[in-house]
């Protein structure tokens, strides 16, 4: 049968977690260790539920076609966010435009599951695309291929799969298109409030910019949280890769960045400032080098190191905001140290900044 569900297959650990435990009592339990995903749709949800009447975590704005009743998941449309690089065609895009092409890929597909267009699919609902660049420069230096250029303008699609979406008119005159070609409205569409394109953008990123100036946002926050526990997890399995091809042996001391406790800063609107005094246990390092890098940081914040490195005591941290985005924003600070063989050894501790709307 048709299933309407959606998840995304990173969503992949609960359905694994919640196999070996026999439930998701995890959902419940804030002490649980992959509780930060509580929020996440699971696989096992679309497998063994995978109906409309199934009830979802992830929704949008966007209201469903037949109401089904009266909680949140039966009145808006659930959402699922995919990403892809599309490098095997970046040659021949390059050699034809004559220019780099935006090659990372965003969509933004919502479903609704209370029309069906008769078919095996897709359901109602319409997809976003946002076509983003990557840096080649980061402070000077050639860039990790993961790091986005958030000034660069961005390339946008919409695909209207719903009956009586809205035009930039105004009028319900957008017909339900199930191809991926003569589907692109964006054009036309995502200048006015009135058009459904531009509702989508604004769905996406709440604080999307006058649609007619030329530089548009990144990304959805969604998109930018980095969990403390992945981060973590992914620092440790570096350091230790990084102790074993320098020679040293596994589990070898190593300093360790440390924050006020608990690690929290306030900015209180979107233009002041807070400071946060950043020390370590340096455990034989003679010199830390302390940095933030910008994705992890919200629009609008500069984050300023007071010394930028640190042979013993501490240093003071100063993040500066101007028209930054009110939220909760969970930041990784890093600290480098050289070790044998010239390689260096890198530590976070991440530090949840809140900004207040005044």
């Amino acid at each position: 049968m048709p299933r309407s569900f959606v998840c995304s297959s990173v969503d992949i650990l609960p359905l694994i977690y919640s196999l070996a435990l026999g439930n998701e009592s995890w959902r419940c339990y804030p002490t649980d260790m992959i509780n930060y995903l509580n929020g996440r749709e699971s696989i096992m949800d679309a497998m063994m539920g995978g109906t409309q009447l199934t009830a979802q975590r992830r929704l949008s704005t966007f209201p469903l076609t037949n109401s089904q009743g009266c909680y949140l998941w039966q009145q808006l449309q659930p959402y699922v966010l995919h990403t892809m690089d599309e490098y095997w065609n970046l040659s021949l895009l390059q050699s034809s435009v004559g220019s780099q092409p935006a090659d990372h890929a965003v969509a933004f597909r919502t479903v609704d599951n209370t029309v069906s267009s008769g078919e095996s699919g897709p359901f109602g609902g319409a997809k976003l695309g946002i076509y983003s660049y990557w840096q080649t420069l980061y402070n000077g230096q050639p860039a990790e291929t993961t790091l986005p250029n958030i000034g660069a303008t961005q390339q946008f699609e919409f695909y209207n799969y719903q009956v009586d979406a809205i035009s930039n008119s105004g009028n319900p005159d957008l017909l339900p298109n199930l191809g991926e070609i003569k589907n692109d409205y964006f054009s036309a569409n995502h200048k006015s409030a009135n058009g459904i394109a531009y509702q989508y953008v604004q769905a996406y990123y709440p604080n999307y910019p006058d649609p007619n100036t030329t530089t548009t946002p990144y990304q959805t926050n969604e998109l930018a949280i980095i969990y403390p526990q992945i981060a973590t997890a992914y620092m440790k399995a570096f350091n230790l890769w990084a102790a074993y091809v320098v020679g040293q042996a596994c589990g070898a001391a190593a300093f360790s960045i440390t924050l006020p406790n608990p690690p929290t800063a306030t900015i209180n609107g979107p233009n002041g400032s807070a400071t946060v005094t950043v020390g370590a246990n340096f455990n034989g390092f003679s010199s830390i080098a302390l940095s933030i890098n910008s994705f992890y940081l919200p629009p609008g914040v500069t984050p300023t190191f007071t010394p930028g490195s640190i042979t013993s005591g501490t240093s003071t941290l100063k993040l500066q905001a101007s028209g930054a985005t009110p939220g909760t924003y969970v930041i990784p600070i890093a600290g480098a140290g050289a070790i044998s063989g010239g390689a260096t050894l890198t530590q976070i501790a991440t530090l949840t900044l809140t900004i207040t709307p005044s």
